[in-house]
């Protein structure tokens, strides 16, 4: 098995596009261990025909790659791996404040990637907003605060921490059979 990188930096809205579709997004989890589109329809319960459109757009935009080759009945088999375990948007992205057009999109796919995996989970019987007290369920939260930019700078920090010790547990909890996935959107901003 290749190696992955600990993040990808996903520094266009094309690429986010791409990486922002349901199925996309469960063909990049699956193949964090090299995997041919075979395998990944089986797993999938799904043809192959209807995966390598997209695996084809994931590898283009080097999301993942080819770790190995054989030939299967004279046909050339690939096997492929995602190059990294995690995705993230990059900041510079952000930064664009001279193109709103592209920050309007940039939005746009996040929370829709977001929108789509929760009602996904909802549908699939994971996600049961009626039951209190049963935070692992699923949540929604929105929240508004008044702080210093002391406070605020703080209250990031400790999001950030937070954030990389349940990153580093969730790639040792990885191989964990009983471990769940769980998602979490966050967007941290000053709203004046």
């Amino acid at each position: 098995m290749t190696e992955l990188l600990e993040e990808f930096k996903i520094a266009d809205i094309k690429s986010l596009k791409v990486i922002t579709h349901p199925l996309r997004l469960q063909l990049l989890e699956r193949l964090k261990r090299a995997q041919t589109v075979k395998e990944l329809a089986a797993a999938l319960d799904m043809p192959p025909t209807k995966l390598y459109y997209h695996v084809n757009l994931l590898e283009e935009k080097g999301f993942i790659r080819v770790v190995d080759t054989q030939i299967v009945s004279g046909i050339i088999e690939k096997q492929y791996q995602a190059v990294a375990r995690q995705y993230h948007i990059d900041d510079q992205m952000l930064a664009t404040n001279d193109d709103e057009g592209q920050v309007e999109a940039l939005l746009r796919s996040f929370f829709t990637m977001a929108q789509r995996e929760f009602q996904q989970s909802i549908r699939a019987g994971l996600v049961d907003l009626k039951e209190k007290g049963q935070p692992h369920k699923g949540s929604l939260v929105r929240a508004h605060f008044h702080l210093s930019e002391a406070e605020a700078k703080e209250l990031y920090g400790r999001l950030e921490a937070l954030l990389q010790e349940y990153t580093t547990l969730s790639q040792e909890n990885e191989a964990v059979p009983d471990s769940d996935r769980y998602s979490l959107t966050l967007a941290f901003f000053p709203t004046g």
